[in-house]
């Protein structure tokens, strides 16, 4: 079992809604489109990233050793999150034979998600 946790100030995303590229380097399509449902507000900019790091992190392998923000799709569904694994992430869950993968996430001023990997 690994646990990865992430903290973040939804304010650092502000300036992320106007620049178009490094949106598309760390959301993918449907979270874009999630992202523009709830009217681009920096908080949601924030739960999803926070949520991407913590996946790393319980993986043990960070954006900077080959997994790619892009390579953890967040889905929020009845404001509980869905993680969908994809290129060098999905690799490395099955390489060190996890079955599961459980993430929770809460907001005001900072965003922070937990998760636990088994």
């Amino acid at each position: 079992m690994e646990i990865g946790v992430d903290i973040i100030e939804n304010k650092r995303f502000a300036k992320f809604k106007i620049t178009h590229d490094h949106l598309n380097s760390l959301y993918t399509k449907s979270e874009l489109s999630f992202l523009q449902s709830k009217k681009y507000e920096e908080k949601y900019f924030a739960q999803l990233f926070a949520i991407k790091e913590a996946v790393s992190k319980a993986l043990c392998y960070g954006f900077s050793q080959g997994v790619s923000p892009l390579d953890i799709e967040v889905e929020i569904i009845k404001n509980s999150p869905k993680i969908t694994l994809h290129g060098r992430a999905k690799e490395v869950f099955i390489e060190k034979g996890y079955s599961s993968i459980d993430v929770s996430v809460t907001s005001n001023d900072i965003s922070l998600a937990i998760c636990i990997i088994k």
